[in-house]
């Protein structure tokens, strides 16, 4: 397996684990305080879907910039090269 495959499968294997485990972890903690009132359960349950994407955000966010660095090292900037605005 080369290295690529391996990294696509972590990132695979990241992103079912950032999404899974806070949507469980509502579901857990929803149905054991609010068995009673179901309004507040599901609003627990959207609660965690909402954390679940939020860290998906946050981990390609972090994946997009690590790709940009990669990128970067590749092309070879010159030293003392800045980006400037015009």
């Amino acid at each position: 397996m080369t290295r690529g495959v391996l990294r696509a499968l972590s990132l695979l294997t990241t992103v079912g684990i950032y999404m899974v485990v806070p949507i469980l972890g509502a579901v857990y903690i929803g149905g054991r305080f609010f068995k009673r009132q179901p309004l507040l359960l599901v609003l627990v349950v959207l609660l965690g879907v909402a954390v679940a994407f939020r860290n998906l955000f946050k981990m390609m966010n972090t994946e997009s910039k690590f790709k940009e660095q990669k990128n970067e090292r590749r092309i070879g900037r010159p030293k003392g090269y800045e980006d400037k605005e015009e």
